[in-house]
């Protein structure tokens, strides 16, 4: 199977992408049930089923409450399921790309392609999440990073055992994917492999800035993606009511021609007022602001961070204008939230436009049909990943600085020689706890 055209796949190929192909019915998936049989309540209603700009919103209204509901019940289960949710979402994801390129006749000659670019994934996966800073390991598994491995006659640390293990797993798929290369098909599969690859750079390494970011706290999830859902819907809607109203000239007509510069304009106008005022909504909520170890340690009773604390912030740019420096009352993760909202009004969309290329470049409407009016998982996430990666990258510079995990220095201080080096380190540790 190969996709033509520019903008839309022919009815049989989209049909055999969505498993709809001659002989082959797939079972309607539940959220297009309830979706469908709410519409046929509400098609009825005079002047909609004429309207098709209405429908398309009343459609994209309803799917989007039902995730809502649904993102909700996930983020009050806990860290843990939230960090499993997130992981799950990378897999959909990873899934969905992977059939952008799939072509049926192919692969039928190459029985096990599919197993190699799934083993590859899994390699990353494991490389990436165990990573080399153990330490930072989410959700308790970082006690696994100061445990002894006893092989033989040596002695191995959790992350020289990790990083052989990650050796040997890509030393093993890479001679399976050697072996499994064909006469015939070797440009498709270099072109697959190609095609797994950044797409494994994309989706991974994104997606465990995510998981990091539970870890933090979850107002570092939800912040951020909370962003990213408040410029997508106000440039829906500040599109459709002032879009090309103001201004005729088009905004990035090859990847995407029905954005308007009104809309994304305005788009970033809302997410900025929303970045300075959700973190004063949420700072209370410690259930959201604390860490994952200080609220399974401490509960209601953990310590709220002082980035959430309010205080008197100087605004020193305004100094050439008054007498006296002009003063508010914010905390400063307030003034991230706008910097953050930035980001997300001017950055992030281009993950959206970036896949917006990628469904022009192999003629599909969308990445996956589950979200009616939405479109897949890789249509819902495809800003959200680097507005992630965005997130913990400003965590870890701006406001927890990142610090060299415990385990790599006490496996330094095992291999130093120099009693002198031993002693500047035991005396700065002494200073260091009585200052705790």
């Amino acid at each position: 199977m190969k996709y033509r055209g520019k903008n839309k796949a022919k009815d049989g190929e989209s049909n055999e992408r969505n498993g709809e192909g001659k002989g082959k019915t797939m079972p309607e998936q539940p959220m297009l049930l309830l979706l469908h049989s709410v519409q046929d309540k509400i098609r009825h209603i005079p002047g909609i089923s004429e309207n098709k700009l209405l429908k398309k919103m009343i459609t994209r209204s309803l799917v989007a409450t039902i995730m809502f509901i649904v993102a909700g019940t996930i983020y009050n289960s806990g860290h843990e399921v939230v960090g499993a949710v997130m992981f799950g979402l990378q897999v959909m994801v990873f899934k969905e790309l992977l059939a952008v390129r799939y072509e049926l006749n192919k692969e039928k000659n190459i029985p096990w392609f599919r197993t190699v670019v799934w083993m590859w994934f899994c390699v990353a996966c494991f490389y990436s999440f165990g990573g080399t800073f153990m330490e930072e390991l989410p959700f308790g598994l970082s006690a696994y990073a100061f445990q002894r491995f006893k092989i033989l006659s040596w002695t191995f640390g959790a992350a020289q055992i990790h990083e052989w293990i990650s050796f040997s797993l890509y030393v093993m798929t890479f001679c399976f994917t050697v072996l499994n290369l064909k006469k015939g098909h070797f440009q498709y599969q270099m072109q697959q492999l190609a095609w797994t690859a950044i797409t494994i750079i994309l989706v991974t390494i994104q997606s465990k800035s995510c998981i990091m970011n539970v870890h933090n706290g979850l107002f570092w999830a939800v912040f951020p993606a909370v962003l990213v859902i408040t410029n997508d819907v106000m440039a829906y809607f500040v599109g459709v009511s002032l879009g090309r109203k103001l201004y005729q000239g088009p905004f990035l007509p090859d990847l995407s021609p029905n954005k308007t510069w009104e809309g994304f304009i305005g788009a970033g106008v809302f997410t900025m007022i929303a970045g300075y005022y959700l973190p004063s909504y949420w700072r209370e909520n410690r259930y959201m602001v604390c860490s994952y170890e200080d609220w399974t340690v401490n509960g209601e009773d953990c310590h709220i961070p002082s980035v959430f604390v309010p205080r008197e912030i100087a605004l020193w740019p305004l100094s050439a204008f008054f007498e006296e420096v002009p003063t508010i009352t914010a905390n400063y993760m307030q003034l991230h939230g706008v910097v953050l909202a930035m980001f997300a009004s001017a950055i992030a969309p281009f993950g959206g436009f970036f896949a917006s290329a990628i469904k022009r470049a192999y003629g599909i409407k969308d990445f996956g049909v589950l979200f009616p009016g939405h479109g897949g998982f890789t249509d819902r996430l495809d800003c959200q990943f680097i507005m992630a990666l965005c997130t913990n990258v400003h965590y870890h510079t701006f406001i927890q600085s990142r610090v060299l995990p415990a385990v790599t220095i006490v496996t330094a201080i095992a291999h130093m020689t120099s009693q002198a080096e031993l002693q500047a380190i035991l005396s700065a540790a002494r200073e260091r706890l009585g200052e705790i």
